[in-house]
Protein backbone atom coordinates (compact mmCIF):
# COMPACT_ATOMS: atom_id res chain seq x y z
CA UNK A 1 0.00 0.00 0.00
CA UNK A 2 0.89 3.65 0.04
CA UNK A 3 1.14 4.11 3.78
CA UNK A 4 4.51 4.65 5.32
CA UNK A 5 5.95 1.49 6.71
CA UNK A 6 8.67 0.69 9.21
CA UNK A 7 12.15 0.04 8.04
CA UNK A 8 11.87 -3.56 9.08
CA UNK A 9 9.57 -4.23 6.09
CA UNK A 10 10.45 -5.12 2.51
CA UNK A 11 13.27 -2.61 2.27
CA UNK A 12 15.21 -4.01 5.15
CA UNK A 13 14.35 -7.71 5.04
CA UNK A 14 17.26 -9.88 4.07
CA UNK A 15 16.45 -13.52 4.73
CA UNK A 16 15.28 -15.96 2.14
CA UNK A 17 13.42 -19.22 2.60
CA UNK A 18 15.72 -22.08 3.49
CA UNK A 19 19.02 -20.19 3.70
CA UNK A 20 20.37 -16.69 4.07
CA UNK A 21 23.24 -15.15 2.14
CA UNK A 22 25.43 -12.49 3.68
CA UNK A 23 24.17 -8.98 3.06
CA UNK A 24 26.70 -6.22 2.54
CA UNK A 25 26.22 -2.98 4.41
CA UNK A 26 23.36 -1.00 2.84
CA UNK A 27 22.87 -3.68 0.17
CA UNK A 28 19.47 -4.22 -1.40
CA UNK A 29 18.48 -7.59 -2.78
CA UNK A 30 16.32 -7.93 -5.86
CA UNK A 31 13.11 -8.71 -3.99
CA UNK A 32 13.51 -5.99 -1.34
CA UNK A 33 11.78 -3.42 -3.55
CA UNK A 34 8.27 -4.34 -4.81
CA UNK A 35 7.38 -4.03 -8.48
CA UNK A 36 5.06 -1.06 -7.99
CA UNK A 37 8.00 0.94 -6.53
CA UNK A 38 10.38 0.38 -9.48
CA UNK A 39 9.45 3.64 -11.23
CA UNK A 40 10.02 5.54 -7.99
CA UNK A 41 13.39 3.80 -7.59
CA UNK A 42 14.56 4.85 -11.06
CA UNK A 43 13.42 8.42 -10.44
CA UNK A 44 15.24 8.57 -7.08
CA UNK A 45 18.51 7.29 -8.57
CA UNK A 46 18.19 9.91 -11.32
CA UNK A 47 17.55 12.59 -8.67
CA UNK A 48 20.71 11.60 -6.79
CA UNK A 49 22.65 11.95 -10.04
CA UNK A 50 21.15 15.42 -10.54
CA UNK A 51 22.23 16.51 -7.05
CA UNK A 52 25.73 15.16 -7.63
CA UNK A 53 26.04 16.44 -11.21
CA UNK A 54 26.58 12.90 -12.52
CA UNK A 55 24.01 12.98 -15.35
CA UNK A 56 25.70 11.90 -18.56
CA UNK A 57 28.70 10.42 -16.80
CA UNK A 58 29.68 6.76 -16.68
CA UNK A 59 28.22 4.54 -13.96
CA UNK A 60 31.58 4.39 -12.19
CA UNK A 61 32.04 8.18 -12.08
CA UNK A 62 33.46 9.28 -8.73
CA UNK A 63 31.64 12.18 -7.02
CA UNK A 64 33.53 14.90 -5.16
CA UNK A 65 33.83 14.87 -1.38
CA UNK A 66 32.69 17.90 0.65
CA UNK A 67 35.18 20.69 1.27
CA UNK A 68 36.26 21.55 4.82
CA UNK A 69 34.52 24.93 4.47
CA UNK A 70 31.21 23.29 3.57
CA UNK A 71 31.41 20.89 6.51
CA UNK A 72 32.23 23.80 8.83
CA UNK A 73 29.27 25.76 7.43
CA UNK A 74 26.96 22.81 8.17
CA UNK A 75 28.37 22.46 11.70
CA UNK A 76 27.52 26.10 12.41
CA UNK A 77 23.88 25.38 11.52
CA UNK A 78 23.32 22.03 13.26
CA UNK A 79 24.83 20.36 16.31
CA UNK A 80 22.32 17.59 17.08
CA UNK A 81 20.10 15.02 15.40
CA UNK A 82 16.98 16.56 16.94
CA UNK A 83 17.76 19.90 15.32
CA UNK A 84 18.22 18.18 11.98
CA UNK A 85 15.07 16.08 12.25
CA UNK A 86 13.01 19.20 12.92
CA UNK A 87 13.99 20.46 9.45
CA UNK A 88 11.72 17.83 7.91
CA UNK A 89 8.72 20.03 8.71
CA UNK A 90 7.39 22.19 5.91
CA UNK A 91 7.51 25.33 8.04
CA UNK A 92 11.14 24.85 9.09
CA UNK A 93 13.49 27.83 8.93
CA UNK A 94 16.17 27.96 6.22
CA UNK A 95 19.47 28.68 8.03
CA UNK A 96 21.53 29.19 4.88
CA UNK A 97 21.28 31.60 1.95
CA UNK A 98 20.21 29.56 -1.08
CA UNK A 99 22.55 31.66 -3.24
CA UNK A 100 25.43 29.88 -1.50
CA UNK A 101 24.17 26.51 -2.77
CA UNK A 102 25.69 25.06 -5.93
CA UNK A 103 24.50 22.14 -8.05
CA UNK A 104 26.97 21.01 -10.73
CA UNK A 105 25.81 21.33 -14.33
CA UNK A 106 25.88 18.40 -16.72
CA UNK A 107 26.87 18.04 -20.34
CA UNK A 108 23.77 17.40 -22.53
CA UNK A 109 25.92 15.70 -25.16
CA UNK A 110 26.64 12.85 -22.73
CA UNK A 111 23.11 11.98 -21.68
CA UNK A 112 22.61 8.28 -21.11
CA UNK A 113 19.27 6.50 -21.48
CA UNK A 114 16.38 7.92 -23.47
CA UNK A 115 14.41 8.40 -20.23
CA UNK A 116 17.25 10.54 -18.88
CA UNK A 117 17.44 12.25 -22.25
CA UNK A 118 13.81 13.36 -21.99
CA UNK A 119 14.04 14.11 -18.28
CA UNK A 120 17.19 16.26 -18.29
CA UNK A 121 15.39 19.52 -19.03
CA UNK A 122 14.40 20.15 -15.42
CA UNK A 123 12.47 23.44 -14.99
CA UNK A 124 14.44 26.28 -13.43
CA UNK A 125 11.85 26.67 -10.69
CA UNK A 126 12.36 23.00 -9.75
CA UNK A 127 16.12 23.47 -9.52
CA UNK A 128 15.48 26.49 -7.30
CA UNK A 129 13.32 24.32 -4.98
CA UNK A 130 16.17 21.81 -4.76
CA UNK A 131 18.63 24.54 -3.79
CA UNK A 132 16.26 25.86 -1.11
CA UNK A 133 15.94 22.33 0.30
CA UNK A 134 19.71 21.87 0.46
CA UNK A 135 19.97 25.25 2.19
CA UNK A 136 17.27 24.14 4.65
CA UNK A 137 19.62 21.40 5.81
CA UNK A 138 22.68 23.67 5.95
CA UNK A 139 24.32 22.23 2.82
CA UNK A 140 26.23 24.36 0.32
CA UNK A 141 26.31 21.36 -2.01
CA UNK A 142 25.17 17.75 -2.09
CA UNK A 143 28.36 15.87 -1.25
CA UNK A 144 28.13 12.88 1.12
CA UNK A 145 31.37 12.25 3.00
CA UNK A 146 32.64 8.68 2.50
CA UNK A 147 35.41 9.18 5.06
CA UNK A 148 32.94 9.08 7.98
CA UNK A 149 30.05 6.73 8.90
CA UNK A 150 26.97 6.80 6.69
CA UNK A 151 24.76 7.95 9.57
CA UNK A 152 26.86 10.67 11.10
CA UNK A 153 25.09 14.04 11.37
CA UNK A 154 26.44 15.54 8.15
CA UNK A 155 25.74 12.48 6.00
CA UNK A 156 22.27 12.19 7.47
CA UNK A 157 21.62 15.80 6.44
CA UNK A 158 22.57 14.87 2.87
CA UNK A 159 20.16 11.93 3.06
CA UNK A 160 17.28 14.03 4.39
CA UNK A 161 17.89 16.80 1.84
CA UNK A 162 17.94 14.31 -1.04
CA UNK A 163 14.72 12.56 -0.01
CA UNK A 164 12.93 15.77 0.99
CA UNK A 165 13.71 17.44 -2.36
CA UNK A 166 12.90 14.22 -4.25
CA UNK A 167 9.42 14.02 -2.73
CA UNK A 168 8.81 17.63 -3.76
CA UNK A 169 9.84 16.77 -7.33
CA UNK A 170 7.44 13.80 -7.41
CA UNK A 171 4.56 15.91 -6.10
CA UNK A 172 5.27 18.47 -8.84
CA UNK A 173 5.42 15.75 -11.58
CA UNK A 174 8.97 16.78 -12.47
CA UNK A 175 10.11 13.16 -12.97
CA UNK A 176 7.08 11.94 -14.92
CA UNK A 177 9.24 10.19 -17.55
CA UNK A 178 10.02 7.46 -15.01
CA UNK A 179 6.29 6.97 -14.26
CA UNK A 180 6.76 6.93 -10.46
CA UNK A 181 3.62 5.76 -8.65
CA UNK A 182 2.37 8.47 -6.31
CA UNK A 183 0.81 5.75 -4.21
CA UNK A 184 4.35 5.07 -2.97
CA UNK A 185 5.15 8.68 -2.07
CA UNK A 186 4.99 8.00 1.68
CA UNK A 187 7.23 4.94 1.58
CA UNK A 188 10.17 6.89 2.96
CA UNK A 189 11.65 3.64 4.26
CA UNK A 190 12.06 2.34 0.70
CA UNK A 191 13.55 5.67 -0.39
CA UNK A 192 16.12 5.53 2.41
CA UNK A 193 17.05 1.95 1.51
CA UNK A 194 17.53 2.88 -2.17
CA UNK A 195 19.49 6.00 -1.22
CA UNK A 196 21.83 4.08 1.08
CA UNK A 197 22.37 1.33 -1.49
CA UNK A 198 23.13 3.85 -4.26
CA UNK A 199 25.22 6.31 -2.24
CA UNK A 200 26.88 4.39 0.59
CA UNK A 201 27.39 1.08 -1.19
CA UNK A 202 27.68 1.67 -4.95
CA UNK A 203 29.25 5.14 -5.11
CA UNK A 204 31.38 4.62 -2.00
CA UNK A 205 32.78 1.49 -3.64
CA UNK A 206 33.69 3.57 -6.72
CA UNK A 207 35.35 6.17 -4.49
CA UNK A 208 37.36 3.49 -2.67
CA UNK A 209 38.47 1.99 -5.96
CA UNK A 210 39.63 5.37 -7.27
CA UNK A 211 41.39 6.15 -3.97
CA UNK A 212 43.35 2.90 -4.10
CA UNK A 213 44.14 3.15 -7.81
CA UNK A 214 43.99 6.74 -9.18
CA UNK A 215 42.93 6.73 -12.82
CA UNK A 216 41.03 3.46 -12.55
CA UNK A 217 37.77 5.22 -13.40
CA UNK A 218 39.21 6.73 -16.61
CA UNK A 219 40.53 3.32 -17.65
CA UNK A 220 37.14 1.79 -16.92
CA UNK A 221 35.43 4.43 -19.08
CA UNK A 222 37.79 3.60 -21.94
CA UNK A 223 36.95 -0.09 -21.63
CA UNK A 224 33.24 0.71 -21.58
CA UNK A 225 33.61 2.85 -24.71
CA UNK A 226 35.37 -0.04 -26.44
CA UNK A 227 32.58 -2.42 -25.40
CA UNK A 228 29.95 -0.04 -26.79
CA UNK A 229 31.89 0.29 -30.03
CA UNK A 230 31.96 -3.49 -30.40
CA UNK A 231 28.23 -3.65 -29.66
CA UNK A 232 27.48 -1.09 -32.38
CA UNK A 233 29.54 -3.16 -34.80
CA UNK A 234 27.64 -6.32 -33.82
CA UNK A 235 24.32 -4.50 -34.29
CA UNK A 236 25.42 -3.36 -37.74
CA UNK A 237 26.41 -6.91 -38.72
CA UNK A 238 23.15 -8.28 -37.34
CA UNK A 239 21.14 -5.73 -39.31
CA UNK A 240 23.13 -6.60 -42.46
CA UNK A 241 22.32 -10.30 -42.07
CA UNK A 242 18.72 -9.78 -40.91
CA UNK A 243 17.29 -6.44 -42.14
CA UNK A 244 14.79 -5.05 -39.67
CA UNK A 245 16.13 -6.91 -36.63
CA UNK A 246 17.53 -3.76 -35.01
CA UNK A 247 14.31 -1.85 -35.67
CA UNK A 248 12.34 -4.68 -34.05
CA UNK A 249 14.57 -4.47 -30.98
CA UNK A 250 14.03 -0.71 -30.75
CA UNK A 251 10.27 -1.21 -31.09
CA UNK A 252 10.33 -3.69 -28.22
CA UNK A 253 12.24 -1.23 -26.00
CA UNK A 254 9.71 1.49 -26.81
CA UNK A 255 6.89 -0.91 -25.92
CA UNK A 256 8.51 -1.66 -22.54
CA UNK A 257 8.64 2.04 -21.65
CA UNK A 258 5.11 2.60 -22.89
CA UNK A 259 3.82 -0.23 -20.66
CA UNK A 260 5.55 1.22 -17.60
CA UNK A 261 4.19 4.68 -18.31
CA UNK A 262 0.63 3.40 -18.81
CA UNK A 263 0.86 1.28 -15.65
CA UNK A 264 1.91 4.33 -13.63
CA UNK A 265 -0.98 6.38 -15.01
CA UNK A 266 -3.49 3.69 -14.08
CA UNK A 267 -2.10 3.33 -10.56
CA UNK A 268 -2.23 7.09 -10.01
CA UNK A 269 -5.86 7.16 -11.17
CA UNK A 270 -6.83 4.37 -8.76
CA UNK A 271 -5.03 6.05 -5.87
CA UNK A 272 -6.31 9.59 -6.51
CA UNK A 273 -9.92 8.38 -6.67
CA UNK A 274 -9.59 6.16 -3.58
CA UNK A 275 -10.75 3.00 -5.30
CA UNK A 276 -10.13 -0.23 -3.35
CA UNK A 277 -6.43 -0.80 -2.83
CA UNK A 278 -6.78 -4.42 -4.01
CA UNK A 279 -7.46 -3.14 -7.53
CA UNK A 280 -3.84 -1.97 -7.71
CA UNK A 281 -2.69 -5.59 -7.51
CA UNK A 282 -4.30 -6.11 -10.93
CA UNK A 283 -2.11 -3.35 -12.41
CA UNK A 284 1.62 -4.06 -12.77
CA UNK A 285 4.03 -3.32 -15.65
CA UNK A 286 4.34 -7.01 -16.60
CA UNK A 287 0.54 -7.36 -16.59
CA UNK A 288 0.05 -4.32 -18.83
CA UNK A 289 -0.71 -5.04 -22.48
CA UNK A 290 1.33 -3.53 -25.28
CA UNK A 291 -0.12 -1.99 -28.44
CA UNK A 292 0.82 -0.84 -31.94
CA UNK A 293 -0.06 2.19 -34.05
CA UNK A 294 -2.77 1.63 -36.64
CA UNK A 295 -0.92 0.86 -39.93
CA UNK A 296 -3.09 3.42 -41.75
CA UNK A 297 -2.49 5.98 -38.98
CA UNK A 298 -6.20 6.21 -38.19
CA UNK A 299 -7.34 8.81 -35.67
CA UNK A 300 -10.49 9.45 -33.67
CA UNK A 301 -12.82 12.33 -34.50
CA UNK A 302 -10.86 14.41 -31.99
CA UNK A 303 -7.59 13.66 -33.76
CA UNK A 304 -6.27 11.17 -31.19
CA UNK A 305 -4.10 8.46 -32.81
CA UNK A 306 -5.52 4.94 -32.59
CA UNK A 307 -3.44 2.07 -31.21
CA UNK A 308 -4.56 -1.55 -31.38
CA UNK A 309 -4.12 -3.55 -28.18
CA UNK A 310 -2.24 -6.84 -28.38
CA UNK A 311 -3.49 -9.96 -26.61
CA UNK A 312 -1.79 -10.68 -23.28
CA UNK A 313 -1.20 -14.42 -22.71
CA UNK A 314 -3.33 -16.04 -20.04
CA UNK A 315 -5.37 -13.02 -18.95
CA UNK A 316 -8.98 -13.86 -18.06
CA UNK A 317 -11.97 -12.25 -19.79
CA UNK A 318 -12.97 -10.67 -16.47
CA UNK A 319 -9.53 -9.14 -15.96
CA UNK A 320 -9.53 -7.93 -19.57
CA UNK A 321 -12.90 -6.26 -19.08
CA UNK A 322 -11.79 -4.73 -15.77
CA UNK A 323 -8.82 -3.05 -17.48
CA UNK A 324 -10.99 -1.77 -20.32
CA UNK A 325 -13.48 -0.25 -17.85
CA UNK A 326 -10.59 1.33 -15.95
CA UNK A 327 -9.26 2.96 -19.13
CA UNK A 328 -12.74 4.13 -20.15
CA UNK A 329 -13.17 5.81 -16.77
CA UNK A 330 -9.69 7.33 -16.91
CA UNK A 331 -10.12 8.69 -20.45
CA UNK A 332 -13.54 10.13 -19.60
CA UNK A 333 -12.02 12.08 -16.70
CA UNK A 334 -9.21 13.39 -18.92
CA UNK A 335 -11.75 14.64 -21.47
CA UNK A 336 -13.92 16.26 -18.81
CA UNK A 337 -10.90 18.07 -17.40
CA UNK A 338 -9.81 19.23 -20.85
CA UNK A 339 -6.61 17.18 -20.75
CA UNK A 340 -5.02 15.60 -23.80
CA UNK A 341 -5.29 11.86 -24.46
CA UNK A 342 -2.04 10.80 -26.09
CA UNK A 343 -3.44 7.64 -27.70
CA UNK A 344 -6.76 5.82 -27.99
CA UNK A 345 -6.18 2.14 -27.19
CA UNK A 346 -8.77 -0.17 -28.75
CA UNK A 347 -9.27 -3.93 -29.06
CA UNK A 348 -9.71 -4.92 -32.73
CA UNK A 349 -12.94 -6.76 -33.52
CA UNK A 350 -11.00 -9.44 -35.42
CA UNK A 351 -7.41 -10.49 -35.89
CA UNK A 352 -6.02 -9.33 -32.54
CA UNK A 353 -2.26 -9.86 -32.52
CA UNK A 354 -0.41 -11.55 -29.68
CA UNK A 355 1.71 -9.52 -27.28
CA UNK A 356 5.42 -9.07 -27.91
CA UNK A 357 5.97 -10.12 -24.29
CA UNK A 358 5.62 -13.76 -23.23
CA UNK A 359 6.78 -13.43 -19.59
CA UNK A 360 3.93 -14.23 -17.21
CA UNK A 361 3.40 -11.68 -14.40
CA UNK A 362 3.96 -13.21 -10.97
CA UNK A 363 2.13 -13.02 -7.64
CA UNK A 364 -1.05 -11.81 -9.31
CA UNK A 365 -4.59 -12.21 -7.92
CA UNK A 366 -6.06 -15.55 -8.99
CA UNK A 367 -8.75 -13.95 -11.15
CA UNK A 368 -6.14 -12.25 -13.32
CA UNK A 369 -5.53 -15.59 -15.05
CA UNK A 370 -8.00 -17.58 -17.10
CA UNK A 371 -8.57 -20.80 -15.10
CA UNK A 372 -8.09 -23.08 -18.14
CA UNK A 373 -4.79 -21.36 -18.97
CA UNK A 374 -3.69 -21.49 -15.32
CA UNK A 375 -4.53 -25.18 -14.97
CA UNK A 376 -2.36 -25.94 -18.00
CA UNK A 377 0.77 -24.56 -16.33
CA UNK A 378 3.29 -26.69 -14.43
CA UNK A 379 3.03 -26.88 -10.60
CA UNK A 380 6.08 -24.64 -10.24
CA UNK A 381 4.59 -22.02 -12.57
CA UNK A 382 1.26 -22.15 -10.75
CA UNK A 383 3.07 -21.62 -7.43
CA UNK A 384 4.72 -18.46 -8.79
CA UNK A 385 2.14 -16.64 -10.89
CA UNK A 386 -0.74 -16.19 -8.39
CA UNK A 387 -1.40 -15.49 -4.75
CA UNK A 388 -3.52 -18.40 -3.63
CA UNK A 389 -7.01 -17.76 -2.20
CA UNK A 390 -6.82 -14.11 -3.25
CA UNK A 391 -9.21 -12.52 -5.73
CA UNK A 392 -9.93 -8.83 -6.27
CA UNK A 393 -12.62 -8.59 -8.97
CA UNK A 394 -16.32 -8.37 -8.18
CA UNK A 395 -18.64 -11.29 -9.03
CA UNK A 396 -20.04 -9.00 -11.74
CA UNK A 397 -17.05 -7.15 -13.16
CA UNK A 398 -19.35 -4.63 -14.88
CA UNK A 399 -20.04 -3.12 -11.44
CA UNK A 400 -16.38 -2.13 -11.04
CA UNK A 401 -15.79 1.53 -10.08
CA UNK A 402 -19.46 2.05 -9.14
CA UNK A 403 -18.97 2.23 -5.33
CA UNK A 404 -21.41 -0.66 -5.03
CA UNK A 405 -21.91 -2.49 -1.73
CA UNK A 406 -19.73 -5.40 -2.86
CA UNK A 407 -16.99 -3.05 -4.05
CA UNK A 408 -16.88 -1.44 -0.61
CA UNK A 409 -16.42 -4.80 1.12
CA UNK A 410 -13.06 -5.49 2.78
CA UNK A 411 -10.96 -7.86 0.68
CA UNK A 412 -11.35 -10.74 3.14
CA UNK A 413 -15.15 -10.42 3.10
CA UNK A 414 -15.17 -10.22 -0.70
CA UNK A 415 -13.17 -13.46 -0.88
CA UNK A 416 -15.70 -15.16 1.41
CA UNK A 417 -18.63 -14.51 -0.94
CA UNK A 418 -20.09 -17.73 -2.34
CA UNK A 419 -19.75 -16.46 -5.91
CA UNK A 420 -16.03 -15.85 -5.37
CA UNK A 421 -15.52 -19.21 -3.64
CA UNK A 422 -17.10 -20.95 -6.65
CA UNK A 423 -14.72 -19.09 -8.98
CA UNK A 424 -11.72 -20.22 -6.89
CA UNK A 425 -12.80 -23.85 -7.23
CA UNK A 426 -12.06 -23.66 -10.97
CA UNK A 427 -8.32 -23.24 -10.28
CA UNK A 428 -6.24 -26.41 -9.84
CA UNK A 429 -3.48 -26.25 -7.19
CA UNK A 430 -2.57 -29.95 -7.10
CA UNK A 431 1.18 -30.45 -6.81
CA UNK A 432 1.80 -26.85 -5.79
CA UNK A 433 2.25 -27.54 -2.06
CA UNK A 434 5.16 -29.92 -2.69
CA UNK A 435 6.86 -27.32 -4.86
CA UNK A 436 6.47 -24.62 -2.23
CA UNK A 437 7.89 -26.80 0.54
CA UNK A 438 11.11 -27.46 -1.40
CA UNK A 439 11.45 -24.09 -3.06
CA UNK A 440 14.35 -21.88 -1.98
CA UNK A 441 14.15 -18.31 -3.15
CA UNK A 442 17.75 -17.60 -4.12
CA UNK A 443 17.29 -14.59 -6.39
CA UNK A 444 19.26 -11.69 -5.00
CA UNK A 445 20.66 -8.46 -6.28
CA UNK A 446 24.11 -9.98 -5.90
CA UNK A 447 25.91 -7.50 -8.14
CA UNK A 448 28.64 -6.56 -5.70
CA UNK A 449 30.95 -9.40 -4.73
CA UNK A 450 33.56 -7.58 -2.65
CA UNK A 451 33.75 -8.53 1.01
CA UNK A 452 31.85 -6.54 3.60
CA UNK A 453 33.80 -4.32 6.00
CA UNK A 454 34.30 -5.59 9.54
CA UNK A 455 31.62 -3.34 11.07
CA UNK A 456 28.73 -5.06 12.76
CA UNK A 457 25.90 -5.06 10.20
CA UNK A 458 23.21 -5.70 12.79
CA UNK A 459 24.30 -2.76 14.94
CA UNK A 460 24.49 -0.53 11.89
CA UNK A 461 21.01 -1.59 10.78
CA UNK A 462 19.61 -0.85 14.23
CA UNK A 463 21.21 2.60 14.09
CA UNK A 464 19.72 3.13 10.63
CA UNK A 465 16.27 2.11 11.88
CA UNK A 466 16.42 4.85 14.52
CA UNK A 467 17.14 7.45 11.85
CA UNK A 468 14.43 6.07 9.57
CA UNK A 469 11.84 6.39 12.31
CA UNK A 470 12.86 9.97 12.95
CA UNK A 471 12.64 10.82 9.25
CA UNK A 472 9.19 9.26 8.92
CA UNK A 473 7.99 11.33 11.86
CA UNK A 474 9.55 14.51 10.47
CA UNK A 475 8.06 14.15 6.99
CA UNK A 476 4.65 13.25 8.39
CA UNK A 477 4.46 16.42 10.49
Amino acid sequence: GGAAGGSGGGAAGGSTAGRTKKRLKHQLFKDDIPDHFKGMKRALIFHIKVLWGLIGKADGAVPVLPSDDNIAQFARCFQSKDQLTAQGRQDANVPLDENLVTIPTWNPSKRRTSAENRQCDIPEVAMSFIKVTLAKYGLCQFAPDFRVPAYNLYNHACRMAAIDSFRQMIQADVYSEFAPERTALNRVDFMIAIYDHTVHLVKKRDWKKESRDPGAHTASESRNAAVKSRKRKRDWKKESRDPGAHTASESRNAAVKSRKRLCGQRLNFLHENRYPGRYMDMVTPHATSDDERDPNELRTEDGVPIYWIRKVPGRSKEAERFIRILDEKRNAVLEQEGKRISRMRLVPETGQKKSLFKLLPKQMPMDYYDPDFFNGLTPKQRSEVVRRDYMVLLPNVEQSFTRSREERLPTQHLNNLQAIIRKKERYNFSGVRAVLEEQVDDEEMNIYSEESDDEDNEALRDNANTHVGAMLAAFAS
